[in-house]
């Protein structure tokens, strides 16, 4: 009776080993793509070939813009109005308690 329970504490810990282990690998891939990208974009790859920027005009720009025209025009007023008025309150907000340079 122990030997089993002392096997299924075993393999909760070695599976949670392995979870971590996985969350580990995933976190050095996405470290590593994010590099690359930034790697691209400091070294002009991505800015002097325009890759960002076709993609952006010819894939999302007009998925968007399909997306848009579906959402009636009451709901995009209200949700501009809401923005310009979080816009606003940001603006005072910043202006009574901004927090002032030190360097």
């Amino acid at each position: 009776m122990e030997s089993r329970a002392i096997s299924r504490q075993h393999r909760v810990s070695v599976d949670r080993l392995c979870y971590f282990f996985l969350i580990f690998l995933a976190g050095c891939f996405v470290g590593w793509i994010y590099e690359e990208i930034f790697y691209w974009v400091t070294e002009g790859l991505l800015r002097n070939r325009g890759i960002l920027g076709l993609v952006f005009h010819y894939l999302l720009e007009p998925m968007g813009e399909k997306l848009y025209r579906r959402i009636p025009d009451s709901v995009i007023h209200i949700v501009c109005l809401i923005l310009i008025a979080l816009f606003i309150a940001d603006c005072i907000l910043s202006f009574l308690f901004r927090t002032p340079i030190t360097y």
